[in-house]
């Protein structure tokens, strides 16, 4: 199976208030094939969300060889790391990524050209329609996002977020804000709709989920547990 993500020996330090240097990733290796779903776990404070930064190319490691979508980063310019990310990796975070002046419509559809800019108006309305209804929120595309329950909000960030066909999703508790019931059902049923037809062309060939939800993890192909800097497979 082709790699879509490998890792080698990442490490990343922070100074701390005291001056002293704190280790927090110490010497990470990582391989991701191509339609693979991982999970990661971990107690908080642990570098979960500092290990997807760096993995989605949003912060730089110290030290360490990274390759994503058969390419070497270490040999980008900024411009170079910026075009990969918006293109071809798409972010869940705790937080609500919707922007409230645009509809969730106009939210993926932004999203849509960010990525993917030669789509038609056609495309765009066909692939949007298409998740809106796989998440049930097509009665809801023309709403604002203050206008959202918490749970609407959770799938029009799905659908914004997969809008355009990112390779790689990179997800961080992405369903921190609703009740433990409604989270488990909702990231089930994105795990289960992504594992479904997983040669679809605007389907993501990886994910890598962080989350503290064992019954979440155990849907995934592969666990890892990150702790002390280090991470292994827990499988």
């Amino acid at each position: 199976m082709d790699k879509v993500i490998e890792a080698r020996g990442l490490v990343k330090n922070f100074k701390q208030p005291n001056g002293e240097i704190a280790q927090v990733l110490r010497g990470i290796d990582l391989e991701v094939s191509q339609g693979e779903i991982v999970a990661i776990m971990g107690p908080s404070g642990s570098g979960k969300s500092t290990l997807l930064h760096i993995l989605g190319l949003m912060a730089k490691p110290d030290s360490g060889n990274l390759n994503l979508l058969g390419h070497d980063v270490r040999a980008f310019e900024n411009g170079d790391r910026d075009l990969l990310r918006r293109q071809k990796i798409g972010f869940l975070f705790q937080f609500d990524s919707l922007l409230e002046e645009l509809t969730v419509a106009e939210n993926a559809r932004l999203a849509v050209r960010l990525r993917r800019p030669e789509s038609s108006a056609a495309e765009t309305e066909c692939e949007i329609g298409e998740w809106a209804l796989k998440f049930s929120i097509e009665n809801r595309l023309g709403a604002y996002p203050r206008n959202l329950s918490v749970g609407e909000a959770c799938r029009a960030n799905l659908l914004k977020i997969l809008a355009g066909g990112p390779a790689i999703v990179f997800a961080d508790e992405p369903t921190g804000n609703l009740d433990a019931k409604n989270a488990k059902k909702l990231i089930v049923e994105f795990l289960e709709l992504m594992k479904n037809d997983r040669d679809h062309p605007k389907k993501p060939r990886a994910i890598v989920l962080v989350t503290h939800n064992k019954e979440v993890a155990e849907e995934t192909d592969r666990v890892f547990l990150l702790e002390g800097g280090k991470l292994r497979d827990r499988s």
